[in-house]
Order: structure tokens, then C-alpha cells, then sequence
């Protein structure tokens, strides 16, 4: 518990949801935006952090219980892997879920920030 977690994807606050994404309301609290070292592929629904001299656009988390990095994981599944890393902004370190497959035939994400970029290829659909 009280882990530090950095989403720049589909689990960030305010993204449309995906089937099965787990239910983390009560297992993360939000800190504040952050910025990790990478670069973001396009994946088409969601994205992946690649190794790279980028900036990308996140999401700070706190894990508020001892299930959340589990949850986190089983939906990641064997695609990402979790690794602690340095944070460009703020300087501390944090759980992040990196690419685990070859980056080769995804386009770049320009910015470095799926938020932005989702906004022209995820539909949100409000009731």
C-alpha cells in the first residue's frame, strides 16, 4: 500500500472506458499529472510506453490498498511489464507499466500524450 502508480493511458481520469477494465475507485487515489521519459505507440483502442528520449503525459496515482498493483496487473497481463522508473515531473519514482512486445509497425504517438491524441481516434460517447 501506498505505492505510486503512473497511467498515460486508458486508465487515466476521464477516459472513456474499455471492456473489463478493472474498477479502481477504491483502490487508487489521483496525486497529480505527471511526465515520464519514453514514448507512446499507438495500439489503436489504447497506447504503450516504449523506451525512448520522449516526454509522455500521465496521471500520478496512490495505491490505497494492498489489491490495487494485482488489479493493475491482471489487466496489464503479459503485454506490459511493471517497472519502477524516475519521473521527470514530479522527481520521484513510480510504478509503470511498459511495452513488452516489439514497438516495430505502431505509429508514434507525436506529444507523447493519449489524452489529446485519443480524442480523434477513441469515440466518447456522452448520455
Amino acid at each position: 500500500m501506498n505505492e505510486l502508480l503512473a497511467f498515460y493511458g486508458t486508465l487515466m481520469s476521464g477516459m472513456p472506458p474499455r471492456p473489463h477494465r478493472p474498477d479502481l475507485a477504491s483502490h487508487v487515489c489521483l496525486v497529480s499529472g505527471c511526465l515520464i521519459r519514453g514514448r507512446l505507440i499507438d495500439l489503436g483502442p489504447y497506447p504503450a510506453l516504449v523506451p525512448g528520449d520522449g516526454v509522455v503525459r500521465g496521471e500520478l496515482w496512490r495505491t490505497t490498498s494492498a489489491d490495487a498493483l494485482g488489479l493493475v496487473d491482471a489487466w496489464e497481463g503479459a503485454e506490459y511489464v511493471r517497472r519502477e522508473i524516475e519521473l521527470l515531473d514530479p522527481a520521484v519514482t513510480a510504478w509503470v507499466y511498459v511495452w513488452n512486445r516489439a514497438a516495430a509497425g505502431h505509429a508514434a504517438i507525436s506529444g507523447g500524450d493519449w489524452r489529446s491524441h485519443s480524442v480523434d481516434v477513441v469515440p466518447v460517447h456522452h448520455p
